[in-house]
């Protein structure tokens, strides 16, 4: 099966992507999101991408940023 690299799923991107998720279940495994984010699209990110993903929701959820 093939991966791909896409310079265009960023953590802005996941984080949004992703919120409801983030929202239900914050202390989500940042492996188990890696896996889930390959399943659904495809695309391999790297963890440093998917705990900025996580601090991007997070701040958002809480209400310190806004998209």
């Amino acid at each position: 099966m093939w991966k791909y690299n896409n310079h265009l799923v960023n953590s802005t991107y996941l984080a949004h992507k992703y919120m409801d998720k983030l929202r239900d279940g914050p202390n989500i495994k940042v492996r188990l999101m890696q896996k889930t984010v390959w399943r659904e699209l495809m695309v391999d990110v790297s963890r440093p991408q998917l705990y900025m993903a996580k601090k991007n929701a997070r701040e958002v959820i809480e209400g310190d940023q806004r998209f």
